[in-house]
Formats: C-alpha cells, sequence, structure tokens
C-alpha cells in the first residue's frame, strides 16, 4: 500500500488515486502494445454482430420495403369481376359500402404482337390518368422507372423483365393483332400500334409471373399500360378496391387478411346487387325490344293478309284507334299519371298500324307493289332480329361472380412472404453459431492473455491491487472491444447484408431496392451480448489465476504433464513418425482446451463459410433447377380450338425435322381451397401418362424419388 504522513496522519486517499492513475495508464498502454490481439476481439465482435443483425433485420426489412411500396402506390386489396363486366353504376354501389376507401375501375385486353416468328401475348391494361394524383380512387399506380407514362393517344409504357422482347426500350413501337380473327383491334382499342414512352413496374405483379391467358401459348408475356381513354369498350373488365385502415396492418399478416375478409362482405354484397340488378335490365329491355318487334311483325302480317276492302276497313280502325289513344295519352300527360307511358305505347301502336294499312291500300288502289315489297323485307328481317334476340336471351346465364385479394390474383406475394420467412428461419440459427465463434475466439484471445501476463498479475497483487482491479484491466480490455466491435458490426451489417441478400431475390421479384433503416434494439442487443460474452470469457481466464499467491504468479507457470496417446500404441503409425511429430501429437492432448477451441473455432468458420455459399447458390440456382432439371419440354404450342382431329396433328408435328417427340394434353388455370388460404394452380392431364417424364420431371418432395 502507498501512503504517505502529513502532520502525523496517513494520507491513503492519494496513494489510491497514485495506484488507480498507475492502473488506468497500464490499461491504456496494454491496448496500444498489443493492438493486434485487441483488434481480433474488435473484428470478430462486429462480424459476429454485424453478420446477427444484418440477417436478423433482412425480413423485417424485405417486409417493410414492400408493404411502404404497397401503401405509396395504393395497391389493392381486392379485385372483383364479373361475366358480364363491370359500369359505372356497379362503381358507385362499391363506393357506398361502409369499409371502402377507393374504388377504381379499369380495363385489360389480352393481344397478339409478333416477334420473331412468332406470336407473344401482351395484356393491355389501364391506368387511371384523369383522377387526382392523391385521390383514394387513385388506386395500383404504376412506378415510373424510365421516360415518362403516356399521355396521348398512341402511346404506352410497359414492363421490362426477362422474357420481355428486346424492342421493348424506350422509342420502340409496339404493333398488335386480335387474337380473335373474327374480330378487329380497334373494336377494344384506339389502334394497332403504340410507342413507348416510358418503362413501368406495377405494384399488382411484384414477381416476374404474369396472367394465364386463353390464347396464344397461355402464357402472357409482359404488361403494357395506356390511359382508360385508349380503350373503347362498352364496360370495365375489372374493379379494384381498397379498404380503409388496412395500410396499417402488415400485408402478409393473418390480421391483414382477416381484416379483407370481413370488409369487403358488403363490398361484395353491394357489386353483386349491382350487377344483378343490371343484368336483369339487361334481360327486361331485350325482352322488351322483342315484344316491340313482335308487335311490329304482327301488324305487318295482319296488314299483308289483307284484300282492299279488309284494307279500308282496317285503315278506318286504325285511324279510330289514333284518335282515341292521342286522348287518352293527352288526359294522362296532364294529370302526371304513369299510365301516359302505357297509352303512348298504344298511341305508337296505332300509328304504326294507320300507317301501313295505308301505304298498302294506296298500292291496291294503284296497283303498285312497292309497298308490299318494303313491308315483306320488314318483315323477314324483323323476324330474323326476333329469332337471333330470342336465341341469345336464351343463352344469358346469371352473372358469375369472381373475387381476388392480392394473394389469389397473383402467387407471387406469397412466395416473397415465404422467401423473407426462409431468411428469417436462417437467421434464427446461423448468425447465433456465428456469435459464438466469436465469443470462443475471445475466450481463447484472453486466456492466452491472461497466461501470458501472470507475472505482471502477480506483481499488482503484491503491490496491493485487489483481484476486482485487476480484472478490472482485463475487463475494460475486452469490453471496449466488444462494445466498439458491437455498435461498428451493427451499422455496418444493417446497411449491407439485406442489400447483399435481397440482390439475390431480384432475380425474382421486381420490388425497389431494399430499405434498410436504422434499427437501435438490434444496437442494444448486440452490445449487451457482446459486452456479456467477452466479459465471461475474461472473468473464466481471471479467476483461476487470481485465486493464486503472488509469489506462485511471479514464477514461471510448469508445463503439463505430458501422457502417451492412444496413437503410441499403434506401433506400424507411431514408429514412422519422427521426433517433431510425435512432439506435436502428445502437444495435441497435452493442451486440450486450446485443441478443443482450436477445432471448434476451425469448424464453425468453415461451416459459416461452405453455408454462406450454399446460401448463395441456392438461390440463384432456382430458376436454372425449374428449367434445365424439372421442365424438360422446349416449349408449348397452344390450339385455338378444340375441334381437330389427333392423329392428323400428332402426324404433322412429327414431321417437324427439328421435333424429337411431343405429346398432347390438356391444361386448365383453377384455385385450390383450403380453409386457411386459396393458391393459383394449374392442372395438366396428359394424353399418355407414362411418357410425362420425358417432358416435365416429377419428383417427391420427401425423399426424391420420381413421380409416376
Amino acid at each position: 500500500m502507498i501512503f504517505r504522513i502529513v502532520t502525523g496522519k496517513i494520507d491513503i486517499t492519494r496513494g489510491r488515486s497514485v495506484m488507480k492513475s498507475a492502473l488506468k495508464k497500464d490499461t491504456v498502454r496494454e491496448i496500444r502494445h498489443s493492438l493486434g490481439r485487441f483488434l481480433s476481439i474488435f473484428l470478430i465482435v462486429l462480424l459476429g454482430c454485424g453478420f446477427f443483425s444484418g440477417i436478423k433485420a433482412t425480413m423485417t426489412d424485405m417486409i417493410d420495403t414492400a408493404e411502404k411500396y404497397f401503401s405509396d402506390n395504393r395497391l389493392m386489396d381486392i379485385k372483383l369481376m364479373s361475366s358480364i363486366g363491370v359500369k359505372s353504376e356497379d362503381v358507385e354501389a362499391v363506393k357506398k359500402a361502409d369499409d371502402v376507401q377507393g374504388v377504381m375501375a379499369g380495363y385489360s385486353k389480352d393481344v397478339f404482337y409478333y416477334h420473331e416468328n412468332q406470336n407473344l401475348v401482351l395484356k393491355f391494361m389501364s391506368f387511371n390518368n384523369v383522377v387526382d394524383e392523391n385521390s383514394p380512387n387513385n388506386l395500383d399506380k404504376p412506378v415510373l422507372l424510365e421516360g415518362r407514362l403516356p399521355e396521348k393517344k398512341g402511346e404506352c409504357a410497359v414492363e421490362v423483365k426477362m422474357s420481355s422482347p428486346d424492342t421493348f426500350k424506350v422509342g420502340g413501337e409496339i404493333k398488335i393483332n386480335e387474337p380473335d380473327s373474327s374480330k378487329n383491334i380497334t373494336d377494344t382499342l384506339a389502334t394497332d400500334t403504340y410507342r413507348i414512352v416510358g418503362i413501368v413496374a406495377s405494384p399488382l405483379y411484384i414477381g416476374y409471373e404474369r396472367d394465364a391467358t386463353t390464347v396464344g401459348n397461355g402464357t402472357v408475356v409482359s404488361n403494357v399500360f395506356v390511359p382508360e381513354s385508349e380503350f373503347v369498350c362498352d364496360y370495365y373488365t375489372e374493379l379494384y378496391v381498397k379498404f380503409k385502415g388496412t395500410d396499417e396492418l402488415d400485408p402478409f399478416s393473418d390480421e391483414y387478411k382477416q381484416a379483407v375478409k370481413d370488409k369487403s362482405v358488403q363490398a361484395v354484397e353491394f357489386f353483386e346487387d349491382s350487377v344483378n340488378a343490371r343484368f336483369e335490365k339487361l334481360s327486361s329491355d331485350a325482352q322488351d325490344s322483342i315484344d316491340i318487334a313482335q308487335e311490329k311483325v304482327d301488324i305487318l302480317k295482319q296488314a299483308l293478309a289483307c284484300d282492299e276492302k279488309q284494307l279500308t276497313e282496317l285503315l278506318a280502325t286504325a285511324q279510330k284507334s289514333v284518335e282515341e289513344a292521342q286522348e287518352a295519352y293527352d288526359k294522362a300527360e296532364q294529370s302526371g299519371s304513369s299510365a301516359k307511358y302505357l297509352a303512348r305505347s298504344q298511341l305508337l301502336k296505332a300509328q304504326q298500324l294507320e300507317e301501313v294499312a295505308g301505304k298498302l291500300l294506296q298500292d291496291k288502289k294503284t296497283g303498285s307493289t312497292a309497298a308490299f315489297d318494303e313491308y315483306n323485307g320488314q318483315l323477314a328481317a324483323a323476324e330474323d332480329e326476333i329469332a337471333g334476340a330470342k336465341k341469345e336471351l336464351e343463352a344469358v346465364k346469371t352473372p358469375a361472380f369472381y373475387q381476388y385479394d392480392r394473394f389469389e390474383a397473383s402467387s407471387d406475394y406469397s412466395s416473397f412472404y415465404g422467401d423473407a420467412q426462409k431468411v428469417d428461419s436462417i437467421a434464427k440459427v446461423f448468425p447465433v453459431f456465428f456469435i459464438l465463434v466469436a465469443a470462443l475466439v475471445c475466450l481463447t484471445t484472453m486466456t492466452r492473455m491472461v497466461e501470458e501476463q501472470r507475472t505482471q498479475i502477480g506483481t499488482y497483487k503484491a503491490l496491493g491491487y485487489s483481484g476486482a482491479r485487476i480484472a478490472g484491466k482485463y475487463l475494460f480490455y475486452a469490453a471496449t472491444a466488444a462494445s466498439a466491435g458491437s455498435c461498428i458490426g451493427v451499422v455496418v451489417g444493417l446497411q449491407i447484408f439485406p442489400k447483399i441478400i435481397y440482390s439475390c431475390y431480384n432475380i425474382l421479384y421486381n420490388i425497389p431496392d431494399i430499405d434498410t433503416p436504422f434499427k437501435p434494439v438490434y444496437m442494444v442487443l448486440c452490445l449487451v451480448v457482446s459486452v456479456i460474452c467477452t466479459c465471461s470469457a475474461v472473468l473464466y481466464a481471471c479467476i483461476k489465476e487470481l485465486k493464486s499467491q503472488p509469489s506462485q504468479l511471479m514464477r514461471p507457470k510448469p508445463p503439463q504433464n505430458g501422457r502417451r496417446v492412444l496413437l503410441e500404441r499403434v506401433d506400424l503409425i507411431w514408429n514412422r513418425l519422427d521426433f517433431l511429430a510425435k512432439v506435436t501429437v502428445r502437444n495435441l492432448l497435452r493442451y486440450k482446451k486450446r485443441f478443443f477451441m482450436t477445432i471448434v473455432g476451425v469448424a464453425g468458420c468453415t461451416a459459416l463459410i461452405v453455408t454462406g455459399f450454399g446460401l448463395k447458390y441456392s438461390i440463384k440456382t432456382i430458376a436454372e433447377k425449374q428449367f434445365n432439371e424439372i421442365f424438360l419440354y422446349d416449349g408449348i404450342a397452344v390450339l385455338n380450338s378444340a375441334d381437330f382431329d389427333e392423329k392428323q396433328l400428332e402426324d404433322k408435328i412429327s414431321s417437324i425435322a427439328q421435333v424429337d417427340k411431343s405429346m398432347l394434353m390438356q391444361s386448365t388455370d383453377g384455385i385450390a381451397e383450403n380453409e386457411s388460404e386459396n393458391q393459383s394452380v394449374s392442372m395438366i392431364v396428359p394424353k399418355t401418362p407414362e411418357n410425362m417424364g420425358d417432358y416435365i420431371d416429377l419428383v417427391s418432395a420427401e425423399n426424391g424419388s420420381t413421380l409416376k
């Protein structure tokens, strides 16, 4: 103990301050003199915490990025369709539902684009360029990536993905055709030629999978966006609906799905009621048209069957009926009675009969046949019109309704969330193992440091330093390295690792660059864990030494006794080893702690490297495995009609020199449902199931065996 005598008193305080100052200086000096050891702890903690925080934050960042992308571009919650289309009155009806925030009707049309000797299928879709940018009814806004959005007639914006034609670039031109040869493309769109003025992405399609179609090869290559004014249809094809409060929910959570399910009940009910009412009106109007045409036919038949005398009587009767009907109509109109509509109908019928009878009677008197020929032609045309209208009316069925939420409209939403969950599953084990390796490295490093400074520790104890103060030097050393490493590691890891992992998924999804905000919770967690781990390693290394006496510590530590190893009993091997090899083998088990720490550390680092490469290549080889190992066919030819001769078709395909083999199959799209979710599926029925393996290699997900 250091002290001095001042006026007969012992000044212990100054002695303690001198001891503290000396220990602090020695601690700082220790960091400077053993910078390599300090940096090794700093770097391994930096890597461990950076990797842990980065991997752990990736799922959250992916979900948050998607949520912001959906919210900023006002992605719909449900899409409604009917077999008789959507009209403005249906839109207004859905807007009246309690939980509806915004409604937008849209057009879509599948067309052919001839490129490189084949007809590619493009889906033309409308976007709303009329409503205000911030209007609640401005849904599913396309995101401009290059150029500008179309404004004039004949302008369009396109999506660009891996399967898009190389002509899809700003300034390019698209000439389209109607898939149905009996129709003209201008019956639906304003023109057949469009100039590309922009490249866009749509929140409706976050992956590279597009809608199935009944034309061409059954697959839409890319979507093309044009203003609503480019469509010349009588009705919309789909209705997009967004509900109140859904933007505040995780778009992939069960809570969001249940909220959409609950909120959509009234909107769907209003939509179906409106469409059904419109259907009833259409049916009623069609029947009224048939009835009116039938009345005309009856009048013509009655008049054409009369002779001159009968026509004279018929004309007189018609004139009297006109007078009576006119009088009844005038009275009904003055009184405002609803009977005026019936009176008007009777008046028109009487006037028509008067006109026909008058013209036919005039022909009878002059000997002309002009009126007879005219009315006979009208009679035949009216009868044909009635027959056609009745046939169409009988063919019209009760409207079918279709409702899709985000996950039903596109399977990419479920795939994206599933991939994010896979990353989170990796984060539950992989980074934790990295931190354990870091703790092991810290333990090894600090154990060696303490063992190397036994003499210094003994000197401290001899000078009167307590065990806590001596241990504090090493705790400060390790805690400083761990704190700096964890803080910097978290800051770097939160920025780098999510971007690296997400870049691997860019081949599957077209969501914009991932957002990587700073997360203080990971900073605090990593700081606490890293300091606890490193300090625990220091205490483990110091406790044994601090229990020893100063005299023991200041003497060199005796080496551990050597022991015979199992290998020495194998003379065939042992006798062939040289001296250094034998010493090395004995030392491996002589210092068991170092041996096993080295083995575990190297094994852990190797496992991390292998897992990292495995993660990289397992993501990037998905497409290669899908199209090289599972889908073995080179192309699909889709028939426009089911009416064909199978033998003749097979012979024609087989006659093509480049075709090695082919097989007929039936394909249809549908939705598989269970209690919790729906999944879009494609059902394929091959003509010869035993040959299916030549085109699609189906294997069991459990054991990898080929399915037959």
